[in-house]
């Protein structure tokens, strides 16, 4: 049988790297609260190897801008379209490389994907997911897998 992190896995490792490159706060991301409602930033990695499927960050605009900000050190009325992209395709990229180290290799990693809506993986379903709030805003981080 595969290992596959838990949700608490997906917690500390979205916790680790939020407080690592964004606030500094650990106390900042709260866990629980509602997934993501109206306009959705999405990144997204996927894996391909041992195992195949994807890693998903989901956020409100203002998370996202605000992640931005954070990461570029930018105030977030300065922050462009641009940077929010880089900002949760990094974020994604490191929460997926991140989970890709517990899981069976060899795996290989996509290059980072963002999109302004909500994502889904053609025959992949959800395994895990944890539902954060960072500002008062919603984030989702989810595990897929594909079907075998």
């Amino acid at each position: 049988m595969t290992y596959i992190p838990s949700a608490d896995d997906l917690e500390v490792i979205t916790r680790e790297v939020w407080t690592s490159f964004l606030d500094g706060d650990p106390a900042g991301l709260v866990a629980g609260g509602d997934p993501p409602t109206g306009e959705q930033i999405t990144g997204c990695v996927h894996l391909s190897g041992a195992y195949t499927g994807s890693i998903m960050l989901q956020c409100s605009p203002p998370a996202a801008r605000d992640a931005a900000a954070a990461l570029f050190s930018i105030a977030p009325g300065d922050v462009t379209q641009v940077e929010v992209v880089d900002a949760i395709g990094e974020i994604a990229n490191m929460v997926g490389g991140n989970v890709k180290s517990m899981l069976p290799g060899p795996s290989l990693l996509s290059l980072p994907m963002v999109v302004q809506g909500v994502l889904s993986v053609p025959g992949a379903q959800v395994v895990r997911t944890v539902q954060l709030i960072w500002r008062a805003e919603p984030l989702t981080v989810s595990l897929w897998q594909q079907a075998s």
